[in-house]
């Protein structure tokens, strides 16, 4: 009878274990990350509490579209690019000095608006304003 209760009490326990291994990582991120994300038709924005990762955001754009950048880039290190996936980008940042400046779009495409930062803390954002809008 004291092994039945023994096999019983080792399979709980691993259940308890599979259990919370899988549930874990599910609730604290590894990487430790803390941001929140805004995603519209024409605007992308980060705040980040701490950034250690990347976030990136798709968008088709037309030759002549604008991209209006803006950061408060409080402390960490960041960096962004604008650009074609698998394409050299169009404009590259890292831990940039600028608060504000745009960015126009050569040719149609599919764009990435990518961010990377570790331990990055701040905002920030593009604004698109269309060519077709002007």
């Amino acid at each position: 009878m004291k092994k039945k209760w023994a096999i019983i009490g080792i399979c709980s326990t691993a259940l308890i274990l599979l259990l919370a291994l899988g549930i874990l990582p599910k609730i604290s991120p590894s990487n430790g990350s803390r941001y929140s994300r805004k995603v519209e038709e024409n605007f992308f924005s980060l705040e980040m509490e701490q950034l250690n990762c990347t976030v990136e955001e798709p968008f088709s754009l037309n030759k002549g579209d604008a991209i209006d950048v803006g950061i408060d880039h409080v402390s960490g290190e960041l960096a962004f690019f604008i650009g074609e996936k698998d394409c050299k980008p169009i404009y590259e940042g890292n831990n940039p000095n600028l608060n504000y400046f745009r960015v126009t779009i050569p040719k149609d495409g599919e764009y990435l608006l990518s961010v990377s930062g570790k331990q990055a803390k701040g905002s920030i954002s593009f604004q698109i304003d269309r060519a077709e809008n002007k």
